[in-house]
């Protein structure tokens, strides 16, 4: 069952967004240069002047020193650099709460630092080994002609400048990447891009089979609908739309998606429900339930409540005693109300969320609004000034708001805002 679609694009993305991913590319990028720099050095050897720019000829015993100088200094740069990398992890943890630590992992920046220097580490150990003393006599008494690799010495020179130029990069990058405020825009960003391809993002261009009641849903005999039920615990991370559809059509199923990405399911919980003319057989469960990908961690595929609930985190910590800071808790409501607004220009109220025989029930404005004020109000109430801009925000909102529907909720939230008249 693990061969299945949703499994494959967990891993896949698992990978893309780890911080050891291009790391990983990068050494691999290095161990491909080696026998490169080195067959072109045998090439070039008798053909080319070392007069010019880095390709200056030199000693066995000077490029072996060079090369062991280079190798011990990157790997004390690529030391000091995870070190920094350490601290700002377990900073970013304490004051921005654990769920921010993934968002530092996944900077592009830091894993593309870390990689550059252990990438040039790699290469130049690996060229120093290549370099050849002239009269050594191996086991077979046959004596080793001298050989310096004055490109790929010359190679390694280049990368340690690169590895300079990426160190400053990264001393100034890393300070970025704590800053509450970039912090919370990257995270507003986010949930701007993710409201538009919230799940379930359907095929609405795929014509609903012949015989098959758009408004199955409504009409369709609820007793007679199998649960499936999940084979694990955990968060789903993931569900393969595309293969549930093709399991519907091959099988005459029509299916009913219970749990949205983000909702923790056990052994008991239902994931699906499925209407079947015939029994629905065990395999038939099994290929079903293997359509949903769990993991022992929220994350924002297919999520976008998960990205509200990282700003909500932060306006909780910085509304604390301990910290009072309410800056950084108007900072997020100001990148709440851009995902909300986003939410309400691609919300289509009257919309269909069945396509042929697949069936899922897309976040409705109304809960998406409900889920962020009904977490978010209880820390806005301990400080005037941030409840005083909720309310400027949501009175905004609403004047922007044309459906009655999307009115309602805002309205709603203002009441919740407004229920007590006295703030501590």
């Amino acid at each position: 069952m693990f061969n299945t679609r949703a499994f494959i694009e967990k891993i896949a993305r698992h990978i893309w967004v780890s911080y050891w991913f291009i790391p990983a590319l990068i050494l691999l990028i290095s161990l491909l240069m080696v026998p490169t720099t080195l067959a072109l050095d045998r090439l070039l050897a008798d053909s080319v002047e070392f007069d010019f720019i880095l390709l200056i000829k030199t000693q066995p015993d000077s490029a072996q020193a060079l090369l062991s100088t280079i190798a011990g200094s990157i790997i004390g740069i690529a030391g000091v650099s995870f070190s920094i990398t350490i601290v700002a992890v377990s900073f970013a943890s304490g004051a921005f709460g654990p769920r921010s630590i993934g968002n530092f992992m996944r900077d592009r920046g830091n894993q593309t630092c870390l990689g550059v220097f252990i990438g040039p580490f790699l290469y130049a150990l690996l060229i120093l080994g290549a370099v050849q003393s002239g009269g050594e006599v191996t086991t077979s008494n046959q004596a080793i002609s001298e050989f310096v690799p004055h490109l790929s010495i010359s190679v390694s020179v280049g990368l340690v400048i690169i590895c300079m130029f990426s160190f400053i990069y990264f001393i100034h990058h890393v300070p970025e990447t704590i800053n509450i405020e970039r912090i919370i825009a990257r995270l507003g960003d986010a949930l701007k891009n993710e409201v538009s391809a919230r799940f379930p993002n359907l095929d609405t261009e795929r014509e609903t089979p012949s015989g098959i009641d758009p408004n199955w849903v409504e009409t369709v005999d609820t007793e007679k609908m199998v649960d499936i039920k999940y084979v694990a615990e955990g968060y789903v991370q993931a569900i393969d739309m595309h293969t549930l559809r093709r399991l519907a059509d091959d099988n005459g199923l029509l299916i009913k998606i219970v749990k949205r990405p983000g909702a923790f399911v056990t052994t008991h919980s239902t994931i699906m429900c499925v209407y079947a003319d015939s029994e629905c057989n065990n395999t038939l469960k099994k290929e079903l339930s293997a359509c949903v990908a769990t993991g022992d961690v929220r994350t924002i595929n297919q999520n976008v409540e998960f990205i509200a609930d990282q700003l909500i985190e932060i306006i909780a910590r910085a509304l604390s005693p301990g910290v009072n800071d309410p800056f950084s808790a108007i900072a997020c409501l100001n990148w709440l109300q851009v995902g909300m607004l986003a939410f309400a220009e691609t919300d289509e109220g009257d919309k269909k969320e069945s396509v042929g025989r697949l069936y899922a029930a897309p976040l409705q404005f109304d809960e998406f609004v409900t889920a962020i004020f009904e977490k978010a109000i209880p820390y806005i109430w301990s400080d005037e000034n941030v409840t005083r801009h909720t309310r400027m925000i949501l009175s905004f909102i609403e004047k922007e708001m044309e459906s009655d529907t999307h009115i309602k909720a805002i309205s709603k939230a203002l009441k919740k805002l407004d229920s007590r008249t006295h703030i501590d």
